[in-house]
């Protein structure tokens, strides 16, 4: 009776076992058979409620009672020590486990009728030693427990086959196999939804599963939404004991990983509140500590980092978790200046790490390459390091696992970048020419490694690797000047530029390339209409997904079934993809195209007017390489705290207060200013010649508008008067503009783009009717601080000038709607658009342009960055004429994260955008002298340049600060809006005349 209800109603099935086991006890049973399977059932009872030592007692007595018996039955004495190697398991004494499954395999031969039994060992030895990490082993069992479900009566078995199919992905992602993995997934979903239902548990597990093998392939957009949904099933089935905190660890961890530290600590609480078992709590507690850690809190950190360590000793931890409890108290160490205290853990790390996984595995790969960034980092000894870092690289070419996952490739590459950074070290230290060129020759290897990697990912997730492969590009760089320097070789200069290339922007260059292919490989207008129409469905999911999380009072039964649908979309969009590339060899020749342009290609661009300086800047080391007509020049500059709290100064105008200006202030601004020119735009050969210049700026070199740099530092006046109008800027003798880097500024995506065609302007201008609140100077200013957007009293003013002097439409006030602007935009060869934005620096695709709120909601006026990825545009220019649309936050790898980059992946060549909050008649006027020049046929950064000096020449005092006319730049491409050369030569006379009358009022005031 309690044998048949036991799989289907499992508290009426325990009961009656009770009574069993009660029974047992009272009447003193005789029968050794029936007394056997009493024990078995009753271990098989303490198993299921956690009590395994007590199971472990109750399955030896069957056993020994089994064997006792005049004949022993091989079958059922295997039968308990298979239970009795999962109760060894659930213990996670591993080695127990595998003598108990082992004597199994010698209970029951292979032509035994008990296949389920053969079967279900089989399966056990292969969890096991997937657990251990003796993968390669792990799938061979996984194969053989494959055979026999293929071969016998048990494939009848639904949900026999469901559970194989599960654990089945499970091995496949552990080898690597995450194709394999996604296949048996969707197998064992497609059995529990037939047998149970959509919702049942297990589903949850899958989709867990589905999530970490989306995390192991950098995929984490997907890895959230798999484990959202896994979050939801497991609230609805109210396990919250085990599931809901454990999915919670697991998003906790994806946060981490993606740097949202915050959210992170969010996860990780809530996970706790749920008082799970000591296991789960002690995973949550390290997930705290190393949230706190990045977030810079380390009393936090170490009262977490200290539990964990107390955890470790309680009942019922896996003995796996010390190897990492360990790792990561050691990287604390680190960070809190206790190298040495940290070395101790690492090796205690180590030697958990060989208990459990013997002596060649990838986990004493990963550590044994840390233990050599101590010796590099910490100590400064390269020679010791080195030794280390060739001993990890050794257990990872010798490591047993058929295919590495995207994860594992990661840490691999780590071991062979500690190799490269060692030698630099050992050249460095010794002086031998030997040690640089094999660094050179190791830094080559592992960034074509990363690279490999880095195609295979989606944008987002290449940001996060960006971060790994910044300081790799940095360091290569570094050792090709020495190179360079030491040798005279030009073509280490070559290959430092395309390091310097490939270190920037690669996420937006590899999505540019993906479009290009698009629109290229002459795919079918009903492909291409498809893949148009899921990504632009996916776009708006993603918005109304995002507006409802930001809402006080989010509905929770509307957010799960957007996580799902928005999977779903995505799962269409990738097999789409995947189509396309097959069918279409030239679309994925174009899309994965890895190369970046070179110096000659560079070179071959420009005209003889023209100079194009590319920097890298690192903690320590400005690198600058600067092409033109007289040739390249490769430089480095160290760099200290003088030079960081200059340049710190300089962004820092945009809190410019006017009215607290004083000579102080005048003279640290010119300080300053001097300083920086020297280091990033002296001896570059500028000072004799009006070269207009394409800048390719660096980490917080991004912010900083190079136009305001003086080329000296004129000493002050006998009157000591503020005169910012009179200094000697960059601009006045140099156009400048600004690009993500040059494969991207001369990117064929761009050529499309006719410069001779249609110049017709649309201006958008949105009425706003919130509280104005006072900007930094004046009020009206664009402010981005506060959802309760204020009105913009010259915006319209601005919009309809600015569309008229070009013969254009002006849409303003409540006709200013964002599905206007996405339904008309493509029609316009200029766009201009004079409105608010919100800069969202955690989440910067959700930074957002602010059109009319027409239907007075959270989603109608907002126009994110992902939408303007999927706009079809046409414009040659777009001016973002609204406050910081060129500010927003610094990712390494990748550079600044602007509502910018959305228009260059619609393939807008040129843009104009402000660095900070624009004081709106200053910006008016100087976006009417602006289009007046293109108008005239100047080149889009002469006439920048020439707006920015007529605003300066006719400005007061106050209004001279190069607060009001430096925050308009221009990134990207430069050629006339207007095919007018004899205008432009005129303007190249004045320009030459002007620079002469400025330089002599400059002369006479220093003279004075």
């Amino acid at each position: 009776m309690a044998d048949s209800l036991e799989s289907k109603h499992q508290e009426e099935a325990d009961s009656l076992l009770l009574q069993v086991f009660q029974m047992a006890i009272t009447h003193q049973i005789t029968d050794s058979v029936l007394l056997a399977d009493i024990y078995h059932r009753q271990g098989k009872y303490f198993d299921r409620h956690q009590k395994y030592k007590d199971a472990l007692l109750s399955f030896d007595k069957s056993i020994s009672i089994k064997i006792n018996i005049s004949v022993p039955d091989s079958a059922l004495i295997a039968q308990s020590y298979n239970y009795k190697g999962i109760a060894y398991m659930r213990l996670y004494y591993f080695d127990s486990a595998l003598i108990c499954f082992n004597q199994v395999l010698e209970l029951l031969s292979e032509e035994t009728k008990f296949k389920r039994d053969l079967y279900d060992v089989n399966l056990n030895i292969g969890i096991t030693h997937a657990i251990t990490g003796n993968y390669d082993k792990a799938y061979s069992y996984f194969q053989k427990a494959y055979n026999i479900l293929q071969t016998s009566d048990i494939v009848k078995d639904s949900l026999l086959v469901a559970g194989f199919y599960l654990n089945y992905g499970l091995m496949a992602t552990s080898v690597g196999k995450t194709n394999e993995a996604i296949e048996y997934y969707a197998i064992s979903e497609e059995y529990y939804k037939n047998i149970r239902s959509e919702r049942y548990i297990t589903i949850a597990a899958i989709n867990t599963n589905k999530g970490m093998n989306a995390y192991y392939n950098y995929d984490f957009p997907k890895a959230k939404l798999f484990t959202s949904n896994a979050l939801d099933i497991y609230i609805e089935n109210l396990d919250f004991e085990t599931g809901v905190p454990r999915t919670l660890y697991n998003l906790g961890s994806f946060s981490i990983r993606t740097g949202n530290y915050s959210e992170a600590l969010l996860y990780s609480k809530q996970g706790l509140s749920y008082s799970p078992d000591n296991d789960l709590r002690l995973l949550l507690t390290l997930n705290l500590a190393r949230s706190y850690k990045l977030l810079d809190q380390p009393d936090e950190a170490n009262t977490h980092y200290r539990q964990t360590l107390q955890l470790l000793k309680l009942e019922n931890i896996s003995k796996t978790r010390a190897t990492k409890v360990y790792e990561q108290y050691a990287e604390f160490l680190f960070y809190s200046n206790q190298p040495d205290s940290g070395y101790l853990y690492l090796q205690k790390s180590l030697k958990e790490s060989r208990r459990l996984y013997g002596p060649l595995s990838n986990q004493n790969a990963q550590l044994i390459t840390t233990i050599g960034d101590y010796f590099l980092d910490n100590k400064e000894q390269p020679d010791s390091a080195l030794l280390y870092y060739r001993k990890a690289i050794t257990l990872w070419n010798n490591s047993d696992s058929l295919q590495l996952d995207n994860y594992n490739k990661t840490l691999k590459s780590k071991a062979f970048a500690g190799e490269a950074r060692s030698l630099a070290a050992l050249a460095k230290k010794t002086g031998q020419l030997p040690h640089l060129l094999q660094s050179e020759k190791a830094f080559g290897k592992v960034l074509d490694q990363m690279l490999s990697l880095s195609l295979t990912l989606s944008t987002e997730n290449k940001l996060v690797l960006g971060d790994m492969l910044k300081p790799l590009y940095q360091q290569a760089i570094g050792v090709e000047y020495l190179l360079f320097k030491k040798t005279g070789d030009i073509a280490y200069l070559h290959k430092a530029f395309k390091f310097a290339e490939s270190a920037k922007s690669a996420a937006l260059l590899a999505s540019v390339n993906t479009q290009y292919a698009l629109k290229t490989a002459d795919l079918p207008d009903k492909v291409f209409n498809f893949e148009n129409q899921i990504k632009n469905e996916m776009a708006t999911l993603q918005r109304i997904l995002a507006a409802e999380k930001e809402k006080k009072t989010p509905d929770e039964r509307k957010i799960p079934y957007y996580n799902h649908r928005l999977l779903g979309l995505m799962n269409r969009y990738d097999s789409l993809i995947h189509q396309i590339e097959i069918e279409y060899p030239k679309y994925y020749e174009l899309k994965y195209n890895s190369g970046v342009a070179g110096v000659q290609e560079i070179t071959d661009h420009l005209n003889m007017n023209e100079v194009f300086i590319e920097y890298e800047l690192t903690d320590t080391t400005l690198y600058r390489i600067l092409l033109g007509p007289s040739g390249t020049r490769f430089d480095a500059t160290r760099v200290d705290s003088n030079f960081f709290d200059a340049l710190t100064r300089l962004i820092s105008l945009k809190n410019t207060h006017i009215e607290v200006e004083n000579r102080q202030r005048y003279s640290q601004f010119k300080q300053d200013a001097h300083l920086v020119y020297n280091l990033l735009l002296g001896n570059a050969g500028l000072e004799t010649n009006d070269h207009r210049i394409t800048i390719v700026p660096d980490g917080l070199l991004g912010y900083l508008p190079f136009e305001i740099l003086i080329e000296s530092n004129p000493p002050a006046t006998t009157s000591g008067e503020i005169d910012y109008c009179n200094l000697p800027y960059v601009i006045i003798h140099h156009p400048i503009s600004y690009a993500p880097s040059g494969t991207l500024k001369y990117n064929p995506f761009f050529s499309k783009k006719d410069q001779n065609g249609i110049n017709n302007m649309l201006a958008f201008a949105p009425l706003y009717q919130g509280k104005s609140k006072p900007g930094k100077v004046e009020e009206g200013a664009r402010s981005n601080q506060s959802h309760d957007f204020g009105s913009l009293p010259y915006a319209k003013k601005e919009a309809v000038e600015v569309s008229a002097l070009m013969n254009g439409k002006a849409i303003t006030d409540s006709l200013a709607t964002k599905e206007t602007f996405k339904r008309i935009a493509g029609k316009y060869g200029l766009l201009h658009l004079a409105m608010h934005t919100h800069i969202n620096d955690t989440l910067p695709m959700m930074s957002k342009l602010v059109f009319y709120d027409e239907k007075n909601d959270s989603l109608s006026p907002y126009l994110n960055i992902y939408e303007i990825y999927g706009l079809s545009l046409n414009a040659k220019q777009v001016t973002l004429s609204a406050c910081n649309t060129g500010s927003g936050k610094f990712k390494k790898g990748e550079g600044i994260m602007s509502l910018a980059r959305g228009f260059l992946f619609a393939g807008v060549p040129s843009i104009v955008m402000t660095l900070w909050e624009v004081q709106d008649e200053n910006g008016a006027l100087l976006m009417n002298n602006y289009y007046q020049f293109l108008k005239d046929g100047l080149p889009k950064d002469v006439a920048l340049q020439q707006a920015k000096i007529s605003v300066l020449k006719h400005a007061n005092m106050a209004k001279s600060h190069p607060f009001f006319w430096s925050s308009y730049v221009l990134m990207g491409d430069t050629t006339p809006i207007v095919n007018n050369q004899k205008n432009y030569a005129l303007w190249i006379g004045g320009l030459i005349i002007i620079g002469i009358i400025l330089f002599y009022s400059f002369r006479k005031q220093t003279h004075d």
